[in-house]
């Protein structure tokens, strides 16, 4: 499950550094669109011609239409949503972050995302192995504490080195929390396995959207380093609620 998430981080990695390049050679924005678009064409190309056939299962009758965590999945569904928050406001606000804070440039302000991106799909590569060597409470729990320890360094520096480790120990604190949580949601004994990752999918691509605009709010009635001082508090909260990621825990 790691792994197969950190596709959608070398996706974001990619297009955050392409941009990066791009801002720096100076090259328009349809020029460096179209041939993104190429690129994602030829690539889809060659997906499109890979035979695949999907399992197909009987529905159950006792699922809800809708998919709404709760009991024991809930504070799975929680962790999710912060995690995802978290994610959100560094996908959206990080380059602006870098402008403001660190007075950089618009090219070199898209590299916090990068880097963030990076590590994040490192760690992913790495994620399925540390979960069965450490377990997946330890995991999530030392995972954040590196996310928080990584917000702490990108609120207290304003030099470009330091905020670079900075998103990269949030990346790679926030990197496997969402897998896991989908591989518990998958194990859950109470409702089937479709029903409960839909359940957990809603808060998390809920968080992804609901971060920036938090950060946005918070940052129209004081400033961007006042907002980001939500990214240590869900690395705490994530800290706290990692035992529920454990099967054996509920």
């Amino acid at each position: 499950m790691s792994s197969f998430h950190a596709m959608w981080s070398l996706g974001a990695g990619l297009g955050a550094g392409s941009g990066v390049l791009t801002a720096y050679y100076k090259i328009g924005m349809p020029v460096h669109f179209t041939i993104t678009s190429i690129i994602i064409f030829l690539v889809m190309l060659t997906v499109v011609t890979i035979p695949f056939n999907s399992e197909k299962k009987e529905k159950d009758s006792k699922d809800p239409f809708i998919s709404i965590p709760k009991g024991a999945l809930l504070p799975v569904a929680l962790i999710t949503f912060f995690a995802s928050l978290g994610e959100g406001m560094v996908a959206d606000w990080s380059a602006i972050f870098l402008r403001s804070v660190a007075d950089l440039s618009n090219g070199s302000a898209a590299i916090g995302f990068t880097v963030f991106s990076v590590c994040m799909f490192a760690m992913r590569l790495m994620g399925d192995k540390i979960a069965l060597k450490f377990g997946a409470s330890k995991t999530a729990r030392y995972s954040g504490l590196v996310a928080l320890v990584g917000s702490l360094i990108v609120l207290t520096f304003k030099s470009l080195v330091p905020l670079m480790i900075g998103f990269g120990l949030i990346g790679l604190g926030i990197a496997v929390i969402i897998p896991l949580a989908f591989s518990r949601a998958g194990k859950d004994k109470e409702i089937s396995q479709g029903a409960a990752i839909a359940s957990i999918a809603t808060l998390g691509y809920g968080g992804m959207l609901l971060g920036p605009l938090f950060v946005g709010l918070i940052a129209e009635a004081t400033s961007i380093k006042t907002g980001f001082l939500l990214l240590p508090i869900l690395a705490f909260l994530i800290f706290l609620l990692s035992k529920h990621l454990s099967i054996k825990s509920l």
